[in-house]
């Protein structure tokens, strides 16, 4: 049984931490356009949802006896996880700070001028081709 769940529960989080990924995409494009709002009231939220049930699954692994990671599961990175979950809450706890600066602002052109400065679009390729990298493992 114990088996059974704790190849339920890798699974789980490889099925969500492509979420976290594309929520980081989706949340870093929208302050490059502008849409704060749709940042504000989808994204975010959704990002912070995906990083929470990230976490729930990781620590379900990370509590499961050492006798039960048998040889038969593929190995499991929990440093890699663990790492890209904090850079994840990295990016929702600076989008949060960039979208209190833009309300500030009185002009939200010049708000996503400044954040495109901030975030080069390179960076959100990079993302783009790490989603892809995931889903095809």
């Amino acid at each position: 049984f114990v088996r059974v769940m704790r190849h339920s529960s890798i699974r789980r989080v490889a099925g969500v931490m492509p979420k976290c990924l594309t929520d980081v995409i989706a949340v870093v494009s929208t302050l490059q356009d502008g849409n704060f709002t749709d940042a504000r009231q989808t994204h975010l939220p959704a990002l912070g949802k995906h990083i929470g049930k990230s976490r729930h699954w990781h620590a379900d692994v990370q509590r499961d006896d050492l006798i039960w990671s048998a040889s038969r599961f593929a190995p499991y990175k929990g440093e890699l996880v663990c790492t890209m979950l904090d850079r994840c809450d990295d990016v929702y706890v600076a989008a949060w700070a960039l979208l209190a600066s833009a309300r500030r602002c009185e002009d939200a052109k010049e708000a996503s001028m400044i954040i495109r400065q901030v975030i080069p679009d390179f960076s959100v390729r990079l993302n783009v081709e790490c989603v892809r990298a995931i889903h095809k493992t």
